[in-house]
């Protein structure tokens, strides 16, 4: 591995484990809010409709990205709302702001803040995700690692996501590092690893569960023996 001067952590999946843990907590407190309203099954056949929509271009990264507005819509597909008595909209901010309040919860994986801390010393760190700020800086702030991070790129910045080449680019710029100067540390090959490395900057795949795989790192802790 070449020289790094930054080391840009992707969020959710990689620093907490979010959609086998959190994320179920999450949906689990809005549902109780809507509970008797609709099924969970018409929720999320809908909710895969919308992910095909946004992953073919159909659907715009705001409208995808904010929960508010997708719940919205969900709502609105799923036809309830001539029987549950509110405006959708006033249901939606309802379920929103029950989502963001379970990401107070978010606690980092047991190895995150030790690595980060001895990271620090010598290097430049960054957080690189996918979301909105709302939701994104809750996680942040509740991990405990905002002392540690010197550049914050969410793809509401950019106006698209990860594995877009315009979001790794704004990422690069930020930096002020070159690319290969750069190293992406994220669970996802093909939305952090795969298109970090076609901008010239240097890739590191984590997945904490599995067999051993070469060039795999299976606990954050692991790049203090390899950098």
């Amino acid at each position: 591995m070449g020289k790094i001067q930054t080391i840009l952590f992707d969020l959710d999946d990689t620093l907490f484990p979010y959609a086998g843990h959190y994320q179920i907590e999450a949906d689990d407190a809005v549902f109780a809010l809507v509970e008797g309203k609709f099924v969970r099954r018409d929720y999320l056949e809908v909710k895969m409709h919308m992910d095909t929509e946004y992953y073919c271009g159909r659907m715009g990264h705001d409208t995808y990205f904010d929960r508010k507005a997708r719940y919205a819509l969900l709502l609105e597909r799923i036809g309830v709302l001539e029987r549950i008595g509110m405006r959708g909209e006033d249901l939606a901010e309802q379920m929103d702001q029950k989502f963001q309040s379970a990401l107070s919860g978010v606690r980092p994986y047991s190895d995150v803040l030790i690595t980060l801390e001895a990271l620090f010393a010598t290097f430049s760190l960054g957080i690189v995700t996918n979301g909105l700020h709302k939701y994104q800086d809750k996680k942040r702030e509740a991990l405990g690692i905002a002392s540690f991070i010197s550049l914050y790129l969410c793809s509401q910045d950019v106006g698209c996501a990860k594995p877009s080449p315009l979001f790794f680019s704004r990422a690069i710029a930020l930096s002020g590092d070159s690319p290969e100067e750069i190293l992406v540390v994220g669970n996802d090959l093909e939305g952090d690893i795969i298109p970090a490395r076609a901008a010239g900057m240097q890739g590191m795949l984590i997945m904490r569960e599995g067999p051993p795989r070469e060039g795999v790192i299976s606990a954050l802790d692991q790049l203090l023996s390899i950098l």
